[in-house]
C-alpha cells in the first residue's frame, strides 16, 4: 500500500517535514515567550496560554527549555500568586536571553511575529508597552528580513504606524489594534489552541460578484466543502479557476477554517502575493468564504447551498 501524506483534512500528515514543523513550532514558541515579557509582567492569563499551548505542539517536546517551561507549568497552582508568577517571568527571561539570536530567515520571522502575537492578546488586553514593543521588533526585523514588506507584517506595522502618528494611543486604538491581531492569529488563541482564521484583514465586501468570465482562486480550508466544492461552485456559474496569483485574476477566496500551513506558501504567501499586486494597481479583490458564499445563491446555477 502506498504511504499516504496527507491527513483527512488535506494537509500534510504528521511524519512529513517533521523537522522543519519543530523549527517552526521552536521560532512560534520564542515568539511568544518574548511577547508575554513585552510588558515586563506575566499574568495568569498569559500562563495558561503559554501552558496549553505547550500541550497543543507536541513536536518540540525534547528541546530543554520546552521540558524545564513544562516542569515548571506543572508545579503552578490553577490560580498562580505573584511569587510563582515571578518565578515563570524568570525563567522566560533567562530563555529569550539564551536564544536572543534572531531568526535566519523571513520565514521564521514570521513564525516569531506570530508567537509575539499570540502571546500579546492572549489576555484580551493590549497596553502601550506592548504596542512599542512590537513596532521596536518590527523596526529591527525589518532591517535583516524586510518583514514590514510583507503580510502579515505589512499589516501589523501599518496598523501600529496610523495608531502612533499622533503620538496618543487612545482606548479605541488599542481596542481596535486587539481586533486586528486576534483576527491574524484566529479566535482561540487565549486557549493556546488557535481554532481558525478570521481573515478580516484587507479582504473586501463587493457590492456585487459576476461570477461568469471571472477568475477565482481558492487558498485555505472551507466550511462550504473540499477545495473541488468551491471551485465547482464557480464553474457551475460561469466563473474560472486560477490555480496561482496573477495580476489578471479577479478574486482570492480565503477559507473559513486556518490550515496549519497558512502562514506559508499555501495560504499566507496567495494572500501576500495578491496584496502586493493589488497596490500595483492590480485587479485582484481578497474574499472572505461568508462574502463568496453570500453571491452564490445571487448568481444561481445548481450547487450545495452554504451552511
Amino acid at each position: 500500500m502506498a504511504e499516504t501524506w496527507t491527513d483527512e483534512h488535506g494537509q500534510p500528515a504528521a511524519q512529513v517535514n517533521a523537522k522543519r514543523n519543530s523549527r517552526r513550532a521552536i521560532n512560534t514558541l520564542m515568539g511568544i515567550c518574548r511577547g508575554i515579557l513585552a510588558d515586563g509582567v506575566v499574568n495568569p492569563g498569559e500562563k495558561t496560554f503559554l501552558h496549553n499551548w505547550i500541550l497543543e505542539n507536541r513536536s518540540h517536546h525534547r528541546d530543554p527549555d520546552v521540558i524545564d517551561l513544562l516542569d515548571l507549568l506543572a508545579d503552578l497552582s490553577d490560580s498562580p500568586s505573584e511569587e510563582e508568577l515571578e518565578d515563570l517571568r524568570g525563567l522566560l527571561t533567562c530563555i529569550v536571553e539564551f536564544r536572543r539570536k534572531p531568526p535566519v530567515n523571513q520565514v521564521n520571522a514570521i513564525n516569531r511575529l506570530l508567537g509575539i502575537v499570540s502571546a500579546v492578546v492572549a489576555d484580551r488586553v493590549i497596553n502601550n508597552q506592548e504596542i512599542n514593543f512590537l513596532r521596536k521588533w518590527l523596526d529591527e526585523a525589518h532591517e535583516t528580513m524586510q518583514l514590514k514588506d510583507v503580510w502579515p507584517g505589512s499589516v501589523i506595522s501599518d496598523r501600529i504606524e496610523q495608531i502612533l502618528a499622533d503620538g496618543v494611543i487612545t482606548e479605541e486604538e488599542r481596542e481596535n489594534l486587539l481586533e486586528t491581531l486576534d483576527a491574524l492569529v484566529g479566535n482561540g488563541a487565549e486557549y493556546g489552541v488557535p481554532s481558525g482564521l478570521s481573515s478580516v484583514l484587507d479582504t473586501h465586501y463587493p457590492d456585487f460578484i459576476e461570477f461568469a468570465g471571472a477568475s477565482f482562486c481558492f487558498t485555505g480550508k472551507f466550511l462550504y466543502g473540499t477545495r473541488r466544492d468551491c471551485e465547482r461552485a464557480v464553474l457551475d456559474r460561469g466563473g474560472k479557476i486560477a490555480k496561482g496569483i496573477t495580476k489578471k485574476l479577479h478574486y482570492l477566496v480565503i477559507g473559513t477554517v486556518a490550515s496549519r500551513d497558512w502562514a506559508h506558501s499555501s495560504y499566507g504567501r496567495k494572500i501576500e502575493k495578491a496584496q502586493r499586486f493589488t497596490r500595483e494597481g492590480g485587479a485582484v479583490q481578497i474574499l472572505q468564504e461568508d462574502i463568496w458564499a453570500e453571491f452564490l445563491d445571487v448568481n444561481g446555477a445548481s450547487g450545495r447551498l452554504y451552511l
